[in-house]
Formats: C-alpha cells, structure tokens, sequence
C-alpha cells in the first residue's frame, strides 16, 4: 500500500510541475499571447459596433428578427370518428390511421407549390425587391424564402409555431402572418380535412345520381306521352272501358238483327244497316285486342302486361335513385355542417412586430473570437518554443 502511495504521489507532483512549466513558458512570452488577443478582441468591438450603426441592407452582420405565430392544430383525428360524428356509417375498410395535420404542415412549407404561392404574391416581390437578384431563377427564389422560414411542431400539445427570419421587424411579421394565412387557405382548398374528404365524395355520387333521376323521368315521361296516359293502368281501364262499352253495343245490335229477323223476311235497307254496324263492332274489337291498325297510341291487349312491368322497372328504378339521392343529402347536410364547424387552424397568437432582435449575439461573437485567438496564440508559443528547444539540442549535438 505504502508503495502505491508513492506513486500517486509521484505522478500528481510530475503533473503539476509539468503544468506549472507551460505555465511559466507562456507568462515569459505572455506579450505574444497578450496583444493579438486584445487586438482581436478591439477589432471584433469595432467591426460589431459598426455592423450596428450602419442600416440593415448595407451592415455586414445585420440584426435578425423573429416573427413567430401560435397555431393550435385541431383537426388530428381518425377516419372512424370521423364517420361516427356525422352519423353515417364507415365504408369497409382497414385503413383508419389518424392524421396529424401538424406533421403535414411541416412538410407542407417546404413543397416547390406552396413557396411558389408566396412568392407569386406582390407584397413579397415589393418587400424583396431589393434583396434580391432580377435575374434568380425560381430554384434561388424558393432557396432564399424557405431559408428565412423556420416551423417547430409540439405533437403532445399539438401547437405549430411558424416563425419568420428578417432584418425588417416590421416584414418579418407581416411575411410571417402571410405564411399562416397561406398554408389555411391551403389546407381548405386541398381538403386534406378528412370530414372534407368525405363531403367531396357526397357531391360526387349527388352529381352522379341526379343525372340518373333526370333519365328516368324522362323514360316516363315519353311513355306518358306515347300512350296518352299517366300510368299503365289508366291504359288498361282505357281499353277495358272501350271493350265494354263495344261489347254492350254489339249485344244490343245483334238483339236488334235477331229481332228484325223474326219479322222481316226480306233483306232491306235497315237490316242491311245493323248487319254492318255489327260488323264494325267486331272489327274494331279485334283491332283493340290485337293492336292492329290503330298504331302506336293504343297497344293491344297481349303487349300490357310487359308494359306494365315496363313501366313498373322504370317506377322502380325512379324510386331507388330517388331515395339514394334523399339518403346523400341529408348525409351532405350533416357533413356539410360539420365541415362549416371545423378549422384545422386555431390561430391562438398572430406574429406581432418584434422588439428585440434574435440574432447575431454579437457578445458571445466577440468571446469566443478572443477565446479563440488566445487558445490559438498559446499553442503556437508552446509549439515555437517546442521547436526551438529541438533546434537548440540539434546545434549542441553537432557541437560535441
């Protein structure tokens, strides 16, 4: 144990006298150390305060300003509760991952399509006018606006905060606000809400319904006018009213030939008379039975039943897409209602003119300058006087 001691004692005495003799080889050439790091320090004071005195479009080291707005996203939600809120019932399927509009949003802001939105805008090109080359291409355009816009997401507290870079306090919050009112109108006109989603889907099958209404009252419509009647068993009566009534007739004119028979045995003109009116009658009651000769206005009695199911399949038809359609609006009402309601963006705090600058802390520029230059004009006393021991012990080498 004795032992060991010792040679902790020994290495922490070796330690202290090998820092104590750096120590003494940078305070022998403290000077050099000394002025370059108060030179550095001065030049770095003049070069800030200049930086501060000049305007922000000619100042090397500009004040930055930080515009931020507060937005809480509320419209994270998953396709189940979706459907369940509106009341309809959810399609058949196995996707029902929850959207997260904040994670959206910060990808949202970098696209080509939504700087291009922003940079399309006047008060941009007015406000950059003079920061900017006439010459940039797009790409340089995107690059310098995506540069001064920062976004941070909270997804336990589900609050974006959209921040807005600029040496004009007072631009930097009015860019700022045009970002948040941009990426709203964005979100509205894609529809990425998923209640907007299924109210888009509504108006597509109503669009695709009422077309198929109009057909079938068209169909109907035709077949009214064809047959001169609103239904097929207004047709039916019709030509059963006309048989009966034909019938009847053709009774009482057979009574009458049969009657004028027993009396008159010689053909003359009234006999001939009621022999051709019974004629008649037959001929026409066959013309309504078979359809023959009175055209396409009254069909004969064979081709009614498949007109009745003619017209009944296009009744059908009308009532199912009529109750489709019912079914759609409402669903479309309610939809509608609750999409009016929703509003990814709870915009809690508009960007306001910044105070104080963010950036650059020129202070902590100006320490770690000296710090630097110290550190660095100690290393090279250390390592000149390391050589110029090496060169001396070379000569005295030679010498002997």
């Amino acid at each position: 144990m004795s032992d060991q001691n010792l040679n902790e004692t020994s290495n922490e005495r070796g330690l202290i006298e090998g820092l104590l003799y750096f120590l003494n080889i940078l305070f022998t050439k403290k000077w050099f150390i000394i002025i370059p790091t108060v030179v550095v320090g001065v030049l770095l004071s003049v070069f800030m305060y200049i930086s501060m005195q000049l305007p922000p479009e000619q100042s090397p080291l500009p004040n930055i300003y930080r515009a931020n707005c507060l937005i809480l996203i509320s419209g994270n939600e998953s396709q189940s509760s979706v459907y369940s809120a509106i009341g309809a019932e959810q399609p058949f399927t196995n996707d029902d991952t929850a959207v997260d509009f904040g994670v959206t949003a910060l990808g949202i802001i970098r696209t080509r399509g939504f700087l291009d939105r922003i940079i399309k805008k006047d008060i941009f090109k007015e406000s950059f006018e003079n920061n900017l080359d006439p010459k940039a291409s797009q790409t340089d355009l995107r690059q310098f606006l995506s540069s001064k816009i920062e976004v941070s997401y909270d997804p336990n507290f589900r609050t974006l905060i959209i921040s807005f870079l600029d040496i004009q306090p007072e631009r930097s919050k009015v860019m700022a606000n045009i970002v948040v009112e941009e990426l709203d109108t964005w979100f509205s006109e894609y529809g990425l809400s998923q209640r907007q989603k299924y109210k888009n889907l509504l108006e597509k099958k109503l669009t695709e319904v009422f077309p198929k209404i109009a057909e079938y009252e068209v169909q109907i419509k035709n077949f009214q006018k064809t047959y001169g009647v609103f239904s097929i068993q207004d047709l039916a009566s019709f030509q059963t009213g006309m048989l009966s009534e034909l019938r009847s007739n053709l009774i009482i004119i057979e009574l009458q030939i049969k009657n004028y028979e027993e009396f008159s045995k010689i053909e003359d003109p009234n006999l001939r008379r009621l022999k051709s009116e019974r004629d008649n009658l037959i001929t026409s009651i066959r013309e309504i039975e078979s359809g023959s000769s009175l055209g396409d206005k009254i069909p004969s009695m064979n081709q009614l039943p498949d007109l009745a199911l003619e017209f009944n399949r296009m009744n059908l038809n009308l009532d199912i897409q009529r109750a489709i359609y019912q079914h759609l609006s409402e669903q479309y009402e309610l939809v509608k209602l609750s999409v009016e309601s929703e509003n990814v963006f709870n915009i809690i705090e508009w960007a306001e003119t910044p105070d104080e600058r963010d950036a650059p802390s020129r202070s902590l520029i100006i320490v770690a300058g000296i710090a630097i230059v110290f550190v660095l004009s100690s290393l090279i006393v250390l390592i000149s006087y390391y050589i110029r021991n090496l060169v001396d012990r070379i000569k005295r080498k030679k010498e002997f």
